[in-house]
């Protein structure tokens, strides 16, 4: 696999003075030599920050990360923890602008470094890189501190940070305790959780506390580990006959609930209507970009716009009643615990046909298992179903599922992408050169892949 460049960017004391490292042609990330992996990764992060600290005489307090797995560079913007008025930067760092010359002209990663001062303090995807930085969250959690009678262990420390969400593993004599603040676009996680935790249908992380008006949540260390996408069969079997029986239980709280869901409508009849409108869609969506689809494409999905609108109906006049989408159903957000298997991040879930989330499932394994295991926990998963249907229907409706999971995917991003224009940094439009841009970039490139995967 070629190795990515990575530009890591050092914004001093947030006061609109950003540096890159300099070095060449370009920058690369530190490997084992230096004693640091080869992978970026979020959960643990200290070797990256002693590194820099070692290396540069940088302690790093926090670290932003712009990431793209569709492009050639990856991009680290680190906020430093001052000692004192050691306030200096080291003469191997040089600033933005020259780090933008650095880049591809006139590709979007050289905007965003060019611009980026401008932009440091103001963006919508990652709302905590702001005037106030984290603030306003480390005041809240050291006063929920003090009013639960929660002794701190030691400082909080970032371990994830992304245009999703942000997470501080905070120590407490207790043991540790995990500090969530989601973005903007992620912030009915809040309500979501919520909903599911009065339902009691499944398993959820403990929360200590939650603010609605910040939408951040204190919870308990879920113990346990992500699920691996190359775990063994047995394993795998066991996730998927407990989807189907949370989304069985899920049920009834579907079918009865009366007032407005905090789930995006996802509903057969929703997806039909979507597709009715996938050519404007895409050309609204894709105009300019470089994942834009070809005359051909574009008429290629308005000709299957009466095929996908019939599994529609064939979901929604079956016997499978509606149930939970997770909507990102996926290993990373499943964990695997003593107490049995938690499924989590449920900001993007969906009032759905429960059968689009397991093909979604499947398809995200079908890189890591051979097509006789995905076939085998396909049939796992519909046996958990046969009291609703007999097994030839089931089958019918699961393949009728497969062929609109892309179609529900790119409805997922469509919406993605509305409510990160709705709330962008240059009033409701997004900056060609901001954080953002970067961030629509990477939806977009998604949209256009569930668009392309609708005509295979």
């Amino acid at each position: 696999m070629k190795e990515k460049p990575l530009y890591f960017i050092l914004s001093r004391d947030r006061g609109h003075e950003v540096y890159g490292i300099a070095g060449g042609k370009g920058w690369r990330c530190p490997v084992y030599d230096r004693e640091v992996p080869d992978l970026i990764g979020f959960e643990e992060p200290d070797a990256y920050n002693r590194w820099f600290e070692r290396v540069y005489g940088i302690p790093v307090y926090r670290r932003y990360l712009f990431e793209s797995e569709f492009t050639e560079s990856t991009v680290f913007v680190l906020e430093p923890h001052y000692e004192g008025e050691n306030r200096s930067v080291p003469g191997s760092w040089i600033r933005h602008d020259t780090a933008a010359a650095g880049a591809p002209a006139g590709s979007l990663l050289s905007r965003m470094l060019a611009d980026l001062s401008c932009y440091y303090s103001a963006p919508c995807s990652m709302p905590w890189i702001s005037s106030g930085g984290y603030g306003i969250y480390l005041d809240w959690l050291n006063e929920t501190f003090r009013m639960q009678g929660i002794e701190p262990a030691g400082a909080p420390r970032q371990i994830k940070s992304a245009y999703v969400s942000s997470v501080f593993r905070c120590p407490t004599a207790q043991g540790d305790l995990y500090l969530k603040i989601p973005s903007a676009v992620f912030i009915r996680e809040l309500a979501i959780t919520r909903q599911l935790k009065e339902w009691g249908v499944l398993p959820l992380p403990e929360w200590i506390a939650a603010d609605e008006r910040l939408g951040c949540v204190l919870m308990k260390d879920m113990g346990g580990k992500d699920l691996p996408p190359d775990a063994g069969p047995d394993v795998l079997l066991r996730v998927m006959q407990e989807w189907a029986a949370l989304q069985i239980r899920a049920v009834q709280w579907i079918r009865n609930r009366q007032s407005a869901y905090p789930f995006h409508d996802l509903r057969p009849e929703a997806l039909s209507a979507f597709a009715g409108s996938l050519p404007e869609e895409s050309g609204k969506w894709l105009e300019g970009s470089p994942y834009r689809l070809t005359a051909g494409e574009t008429r290629r999905l308005a000709a299957g716009i009466v095929r996908w609108q019939e599994s529609c109906r064939l979901l929604q006049a079956g016997a499978v009643p509606l149930s939970l989408d997770h909507g990102d159903l996926r290993p990373d957000n499943i964990r695997l615990v003593p107490e049995g298997i938690v499924f989590y991040d449920w900001a993007w879930s969906a009032v759905a046909h429960p059968f689009i989330s397991a093909a979604a499932f499947l398809h995200h394994l079908s890189g890591s298992q051979p097509k006789d295991v995905i076939m085998h926990l396909k049939e796992g998963y519909l046996e958990a179903w046969t009291s609703f249907a007999a097994r030839n229907e089931l089958e019918e409706l699961y393949e009728a599922a497969v062929r609109l999971q892309p179609l529900q995917a790119a409805a997922l991003e469509s919406r993605w992408m509305a409510e990160l224009a709705a709330g962008g940094t240059g009033g409701g439009s997004v900056s060609p050169a901001s954080p953002d841009a970067w961030t629509l970039e990477r939806r977009q490139f998604y949209y256009a892949q569930a668009l392309r995967r609708l005509q295979e």
